[in-house]
């Protein structure tokens, strides 16, 4: 796979006192899917339990506004409906969707989505769940700043176990594919994170322990920096296979302090 030259790294914990934005520690590569054959799939189901609960965060930047960018994929399909969805999406104009359900004819479900994202910058997000069947209980945080501009509630979303592989990039199905550069992505089920996890997570890199009912579900780094696998950090038979021509890059995030307008 062709690997990129980049004029920008973010190889310590560095501040620029100009531009209060942190290097972010031990990252090394990064990957862009152009939304059309590139695809990352792990060669093994991962078990999501949210006891109604759940968390996932990763570092993106949109390399497009426009087009149709599937970020990740979760789900299970029964009878040819999708029974048991989690995902997060753009659609044309550079903002995420993120979207859950649990019902074979999508009934129920919930999500949130952000403004349209600056093409070209980093942005550390993370995404949660809470369960309470509440209007905010689908919210995403950019840079450490609950960030939403619309979020979707109908009937009660209590997912539970469910086995399914997870996709990154998965092939554009709804307009023109558009291209995107992830970082990382780590999943957590039966955890909410708290403010200062999601600050520990988007300024110091920094991830909790899973307690007590809590656990991670998969974490990707995508630090190999060539060939077609990316390792999954505690479990090789979760390892991603890329397919198509993803393309390794040394761009690394550099985070701000601040939400996007």
């Amino acid at each position: 796979m062709p690997r990129s030259a980049q004029t920008r790294s973010a190889s310590s914990s560095t501040r620029s006192a100009a531009s209060g934005r942190f290097a972010v520690p031990n990252f090394k590569d990064s990957l862009v899917f152009d939304g059309v054959n590139d695809i990352g799939s792990s060669n093994a189901v991962l078990t999501m339990n949210s006891r109604t609960k759940l968390t996932i965060c990763s570092r993106i930047q949109m390399l497009s506004a426009a087009g149709d960018k599937v970020i990740f994929e979760y789900s299970e399909n029964h009878n040819n409906h999708t029974a048991f969805l989690v995902a997060s999406r753009s659609i044309g104009d550079g903002s995420l969707d993120f979207t859950m359900h649990n019902d074979t004819f999508a009934s129920t479900y919930a999500g949130c989505r952000t403004p349209p994202l600056t093409v070209g910058t980093w942005y550390s997000i993370v995404w949660t769940w809470d369960g309470t069947l509440a209007t905010n209980e689908a919210t995403v945080f950019i840079n450490g700043v609950e960030t939403n501009v619309a979020r979707q509630l109908n009937g009660n979303v209590v997912l539970g176990m469910e086995d399914a592989i997870i996709n990154f990039g998965a092939r554009a199905t709804v307009i023109a594919p558009g291209n995107f550069r992830m970082k990382d992505w780590t999943a957590f089920s039966g955890k909410v994170f708290t403010q200062a996890e999601i600050n520990d997570y988007s300024f110091r890199n920094k991830l909790p322990t899973p307690g007590a009912g809590e656990s991670r579900v998969a974490q990707y780094l995508f630090n190999e920096g060539t060939g077609t696998t990316v390792a999954e950090t505690g479990n090789s038979a979760l390892n991603l296979t890329l397919t198509g021509s993803p393309a390794w890059a040394t761009n690394v995030p550099t985070i701000g302090r601040t939400a996007i307008s």
